[in-house]
């Protein structure tokens, strides 16, 4: 949880974070980063939602609600079906 959470604060969270080490290391490339950082930075494993959840007290609908108010509208939007999406992903082409 505690990693997630610079994602809706910054646009990134531990995907970037790790993968950014192995290129500065040499163990990839930005090009082999990009899909897991795709795939990965803004996802909230469900499960560790509920166990949060469990733990503090808070309803999952209480707990996105704080969530949402997290998010840095600088950076984010939300689409049609209330999700958050970056504005200028990393991942997107550049023209």
């Amino acid at each position: 949880m505690h990693s997630w959470l610079k994602y809706p604060k910054f646009g990134h969270a531990a995907a970037t974070d790790y993968t950014a080490r192995y290129i500065r290391y040499g163990m990839m490339t930005r090009e082999e980063a990009l899909p897991i950082i795709k795939e990965r930075d803004g996802e909230l494993d469900p499960l560790c939602v509920r166990d949060f959840c469990a733990f503090t007290g808070y309803t999952e609908t209480e707990f996105w609600k704080v969530i949402d108010s997290f998010y840095n509208r600088d950076l984010f939007y939300q689409d049609e079906t209330g999700k958050w999406r970056l504005k200028e992903p990393i991942w997107a082409e550049k023209e």
